[in-house]
């Protein structure tokens, strides 16, 4: 199906879900997500700290970022195991490093990016917890 259909699926129903998948915001967010594991994956750790804190980000925002990171994990993790395709694949090189990646590293990436989302809702300083997730995202993807 096309993007929509998928959307829906990964909406699991929810059409209003599925329309805010779809919006532009959604997409910047998956674009800044996949930009971020990117760097993370290929260990390029001086790209990563300023991808995540050069834009100095407002929490909100942030959090929507690592929402769209965590899903790109779990959605990756589930197609690792044969439960369907991804409903915004990532393509070229993030794809070949996400194929690669061991579920190890993919598990501990995704354990980071909620760390410091819960973080976040505890109101933790942005760039503190920003700068950690880096380091974190580092660590998980050399092992």
């Amino acid at each position: 199906g096309g993007e929509a259909e998928r959307a829906l699926e990964a909406a699991n129903g929810s059409v209003g879900e599925a329309e805010r998948l779809l919006s532009p915001e959604s997409a910047e967010n998956r674009k800044k997500a996949c930009e971020i594991l990117l760097y993370a994956l290929s260990g390029k750790s001086y790209e990563l700290s300023k991808a995540l804190l050069l834009p100095k980000y407002k929490r909100e925002k942030l959090y929507d970022i690592l929402d769209s990171l965590l899903l790109l994990l779990l959605q990756r993790q589930k197609e690792k195991y044969g439960f369907g395709a991804q409903p915004f694949p990532p393509a070229g090189e993030l794809a070949d490093l996400l194929a690669s990646a061991g579920k190890r590293s993919l598990a501990r990436a995704g354990a980071a990016v909620i760390s410091c989302m819960t973080a976040l809702e505890a109101s933790a300083n942005v760039n503190a917890a920003a700068s950690r997730l880096a380091v974190e995202l580092i660590v998980a993807a050399s092992k």
